[in-house]
């Protein structure tokens, strides 16, 4: 097919140019991934100006089109060597963890999302009680209980929706 070139990766590996920075999504803490606070630089600025393309950071590694390129070749030569080979199965191979945390965080969010009216039941059943052994105390957990797992999966959803799929 006349102007379709081979892809051929870079002699160093995707990502080695000494003269790109790092992502932020790379370089940041966990808990500063799950809650995304590793933007809020990029937030001030746009904030105070316009923002420019120069202003923009790098795509993270893990979402570098010459990475997961380079990843994919390696599968697609494996099944090639196979009787019967599967682009299918290269694109499985090449994804299986991201598939498996995806999951993972899809769970995780459903759990939290059954857990909120369980939690909400027992607030409403200590609300309605009018026993002395009901105390105070009772209340806050069910209330904590609740806010903490709403909390836990509005972080799960970021996740499963930003950082997964």
């Amino acid at each position: 097919m006349a102007g379709l070139t081979k892809y051929t990766p870079d002699k160093n590996g995707p990502g080695t140019d000494p003269n790109l920075t790092l992502s932020p999504a790379d370089t940041c803490s966990y808990y500063s991934f799950m809650t995304y606070s590793f933007i809020q630089p990029l937030l001030n600025l746009g904030n105070t100006r316009p923002l420019l393309t120069t202003d923009l950071p790098t795509i993270p590694q893990h979402d570098d089109s010459a990475n997961i390129t380079t990843k994919l070749a390696k599968e697609w030569t494996k099944q090639r060597t196979t009787t019967l080979p599967s682009l299918t199965l290269a694109i499985y191979n090449t994804f299986k963890s991201d598939f498996y945390l995806a999951g993972f965080w899809t769970l995780s969010e459903h759990v939290c999302m059954i857990l909120q009216p369980v939690f909400l039941m027992y607030f409403i059943k200590w609300l309605s009680t009018e026993e002395p052994e009901s105390t105070p105390m009772t209340g806050m957990k069910y209330a904590l209980l609740l806010t903490a797992t709403n909390y836990v999966q509005a972080c799960i959803h970021h996740q499963t929706y930003y950082g997964e799929i």
